[in-house]
């Protein structure tokens, strides 16, 4: 069966089975070749197994295909969103006047802030201002001495000047706290009953034994001691690791 020869102008792509050549510019016998001048004369194109008009490539119309282009392109229109029933609005009262903070509160709050602050401005003073003060007094008592020695530079030396100082303050708070808890457990033993006698007593002894230890590694580390004209580096850390032993056993008599 054969069909007319569509007039609308299409897209043309150069194949041998579109191509329009004159007569024997193909070899006839070649299965290549489908499009023959006679039938281009009669207005008419052979029929294959399976249809070609249109492009050929892909064997199927093109204005047809662009009809299903235009169909799967998603439409523009935006959907009508359906209607929904409004609930009647209900009238709340009652919840500004239960979360806000009335003026007496706030005023609360100021004083409150104001006397934290006030509390804690010496306590930072005296954490911060007045260690710093004592190490910086005592790095001139051993920067003093180590004038008067003439020492070169050393690893006892780097020691001396920069770990005595705060070995040296360290022991002197710790001596000032063994003799507060003395004086407190003194007072306890003569208001309390002979009950806790013994556990205050023997609380003393431990306070008595570590303010001794205390004072023994005080003098002995003295900026002008004896000690430090040998310059042993392990004698020193020896005193300091004595030193922290007695701290740790303060701080869990303390707490």
């Amino acid at each position: 069966m054969q069909r007319p020869i569509h007039s609308a102008p299409r897209r043309m792509v150069f194949t041998p089975r579109n191509v329009y050549a004159p007569e024997g510019m193909f070899d006839e016998s070649r299965d290549d070749v489908s499009l023959k001048p006679a039938d281009v004369q009669a207005g008419t194109v052979p029929q294959d197994d399976e249809p070609s008009d249109g492009n050929p490539i892909t064997g199927g119309d093109d204005s047809q295909r662009e009809e299903e282009n235009d169909d799967i392109q998603p439409s523009s229109e935006e959907p009508e969103e359906p209607a929904v029933e409004h609930a009647p609005f209900i009238a709340v009262t009652g919840i500004e006047e239960s979360t806000k903070s009335p003026e007496t509160e706030a005023a609360a709050a100021r004083v409150i802030q104001a006397i934290y602050r006030r509390r804690m401005h010496p306590v930072r003073l005296q954490t911060t201002i007045i260690p710093r003060t004592k190490v910086h007094a005592a790095f001139e008592l051993c920067l003093k001495q180590d004038n008067l020695r003439g020492w070169k530079p050393s690893r006892y030396r780097l020691l001396y000047l920069g770990l005595l100082p705060h070995v040296l303050v360290g022991l002197d708070e710790g001596i000032s706290i063994t003799s507060d808890i003395k004086d407190q457990i003194k007072q306890q033993l003569r208001a309390e009953d002979y009950k806790r006698f013994e556990e205050l007593d023997r609380r003393r002894t431990e306070i008595t034994a570590l303010s001794k230890q205390g004072r023994n590694l005080r003098r002995q580390l003295e900026p002008a001691a004896t000690f430090h004209e040998k310059r042993d580096v392990g004698a020193l850390k020896q005193a300091v690791i004595e030193r922290s032993t007695s701290h740790t056993r303060l701080s869990s008599m303390i707490d």
